[in-house]
């Protein structure tokens, strides 16, 4: 009876992560073998200080010449949670 727990217990995990859920979100089935399950996570290719410059640069092409209002408006839409 334990080693039918373990196993169904072991099943319905793995199933867990590889069927997608509510939101859509879902893992490759061999996702016990990526160096990131197990916490090994590999620096990326761009530090904070060039993500923001990205992104300013960014900002700065998608408002161009706006009024004020405008580009206020247009961050508060791209960046819901910034309110």
């Amino acid at each position: 009876m334990l080693m039918n727990i373990a196993l169904y217990g072991g099943l319905t995990w793995y199933l867990d992560r590889i069927i997608p859920d509510e939101f859509g979100s879902y893992q490759p089935p061999w996702f016990f073998i990526l160096p990131s399950f197990w916490g090994i996570h590999f620096k990326g290719k761009e530090t904070e200080a060039e993500w923001i410059q990205k992104q300013k640069k960014l900002k700065g092409e998608i408002f161009g010449d706006d009024s004020s209002a405008v580009i206020e408006e247009k961050f508060r839409t791209l960046n819901p949670g910034n309110i």
